[in-house]
């Protein structure tokens, strides 16, 4: 019952026994960035439904288009609302916007068309570099050449403006940001998951001890972690049987044990950032300090 009925339908309701409080716009913001570089195209038809409604209840696409529309309205008003709900009606939003670019083939809104390819490229290429310099990346060269590689096929391709044309260049633009985001970005924001890291750093210098999670709760570091990471809220049950022990913490919490009682050695510190809700704060170097907070690793031990 929890798997086929309470899970699926109590979050469509938001009625079951996880409910969520999302906002109604949420998907609308999600499918302009994840739909990229099609979204753009994908206003157009939006805008062109509402105005000529008529024209699309009696058009092949109506059957696509309602089923595209129920659903997205299904999972704005949910309120239980993960970005990727949304990929499931990509197929059938890829489908309207591939029978858009097709009716418009032998018209002059080719020319617009390839105009806005034109328009969201070089958007990229500016985030891009925007993101290399404030961002502060490590290897500015590899996205320099990413750039100047992508930018000359998209520049081969752009000659004859076709519905091939404008396809391929969307192909290359996905290429550009997919490779920039997964290579070169994420790889350098990751740094800033603390539990992540401090999973990593398990395994190379203490692969074969637990490490207790002290007044915190970092799933990422038991997936990373070389053993199972165990939970404890007061370090006096912690000590009960050991005399010892590798605990993972914050640095507020750090700062809040009893040096009288016990003897704590920091071992190795970790910078943390919520990555999945970034802020101009964070993106730029200069201020990013400021919102980081600091996780660490320290070997504790009783006073004896």
């Amino acid at each position: 019952k929890f798997f086929f009925w309470d899970s699926q339908f109590g979050r469509f309701f938001n009625n079951g026994p996880i409910q969520g409080e999302g906002d109604i716009l949420f998907f609308i913001h999600t499918t302009l960035w994840a739909f990229l570089p099609w979204s753009v195209y994908l206003c157009f038809i939006v805008y062109n439904g509402i105005k000529n409604i008529k024209t699309v209840v009696y058009s092949k696409a109506f059957i696509l288009s309602t089923a595209a529309i129920v659903s997205f309205l299904l999972f704005s008003v949910s309120k239980f609302q993960l970005p990727h709900y949304i990929v499931i009606i990509f197929p059938l939003l890829s489908i309207i916007v591939a029978n858009y670019l097709v009716s418009k083939a032998d018209t002059k809104s080719m020319q617009l068309l390839n105009f806005i390819q034109y328009f969201i490229f070089f958007i990229l290429i500016f985030f891009i570099a925007i993101t290399a310099v404030f961002f502060k990346l490590n290897n500015i060269l590899v996205p320099l050449l990413m750039c100047i590689i992508v930018t000359q096929i998209f520049y081969f391709i752009s000659k004859e403006k076709t519905v091939v044309s404008i396809i391929l260049n969307g192909f290359c633009f996905s290429v550009l940001l997919s490779c920039f985001l997964n290579f070169v970005f994420y790889p350098q924001l990751l740094k800033y998951q603390a539990g992540m890291m401090a999973g990593k750093w398990q395994q190379q210098n203490l692969p074969n001890t637990a490490i207790t999670q002290y007044r915190v709760n970092e799933f990422s570091l038991d997936f990373y972690g070389n053993t199972m990471e165990k939970r404890n809220n007061e370090l006096s049950d912690l000590f009960i049987n050991e005399s010892k022990a590798f605990l993972f913490t914050s640095k507020k919490e750090l700062q809040k044990i009893n040096r009288d009682s016990f003897n704590v050695r920091p071992l190795q510190a970790f910078s943390y950032f919520h990555i999945s809700q970034l802020e101009p704060t964070f993106f730029n170097y200069k201020t990013r300090s400021q919102v980081l907070d600091s996780f660490v690793i320290v070997h504790c031990s009783l006073v004896k």
